[in-house]
């Protein structure tokens, strides 16, 4: 029997994201549902009415509390020896007790436009991010990546229309930071001027959603030159045995 190829609307899409192989599970067997329905006779407003229970469905099952975590050029060749190295126990726990794969990607493979296609399901001609810059208003000059240059709705916009609550924090790009239900920080957030002193570092306009957390949100931040051996060398464990090139290894991540 040929199999048959399924587009999945954004509501889909949504759930298989969120929820990876249960998601996948819960929208083969709900279409699989309608379709064996007999649909002889059914009027174009029925069919309407059966599309949007199916979403409905979809959404409520995504009302439990859902974490996504966003780790870019993160590469299974570099990660595999690790886990098999007994590196990096927490990650081995989380694919012990869970799913793990390869997934596709885009060319060219730059994080803002990546990012978006996974926020919004939609390819970069269609949602608008095309890279790591943009031309800046006066159309002279090129600043970073805006999320005004999205054409589509994200996932937390879709969630919001639904009344759903979403926590989104430094997503690629996401500034400035979106009005939705709940708290959106941008990926300005952490952005830092080395040449300045951190009692002064000031946050830019912008960066944070609901704005009137814009000061406690600010004073949670710690500058690149806070950081001592202390806070750098439980992550760097073959720095903290080279003593000789320690120092300068240690500046050059600050």
């Amino acid at each position: 029997m040929e199999e048959k190829e399924y587009e999945i609307p954004i509501e889909g899409s949504l759930g298989l994201l969120a929820i990876g192989h249960i998601g996948l599970q819960l929208w083969r067997e709900k279409r699989a549902a309608f379709e064996t329905e007999n649909d002889e006779g059914i009027s174009i407003e029925e069919k309407l009415i059966q599309k949007q229970t199916l979403q409905t469905f979809i959404l409520e099952k995504l009302a439990n509390k859902i974490l996504v975590i966003g780790w870019d050029s993160a590469d299974w060749k570099i990660i595999n020896p690790l886990m098999d190295a007994g590196e990096m126990p927490a990650l081995q726990s989380l694919i012990d007790n869970g799913v793990c794969g390869n997934i596709a990607t885009l060319d060219p493979p730059l994080s803002p436009m990546l990012w978006t296609s996974i926020a919004t399901g939609m390819r970069p001609h269609k949602h608008g991010i095309l890279g790591f810059l943009e031309p800046d208003d006066s159309g002279k000059n090129l600043r970073q990546t805006h999320i005004t240059s999205r054409k589509v709705k994200a996932i937390w916009n879709i969630l919001n229309q639904q009344k759903m609550k979403s926590n989104v924090i430094g997503w690629w790009p996401s500034h400035p930071a979106e009005p939705i239900n709940g708290t959106m920080i941008s990926n300005f957030y952490q952005t830092a001027n080395f040449a300045d002193d951190w009692k002064n570092w000031d946050l830019k306009k912008g960066c944070v959603h609901p704005e009137n957390m814009h000061e406690t949100f600010a004073n949670l931040r710690v500058h690149p030159t806070e950081l001592t051996e202390a806070h750098i060398l439980p992550f760097i464990t073959r720095c903290s045995k080279n003593k000789s090139n320690k120092r300068q290894i240690i500046n050059a991540i600050n």
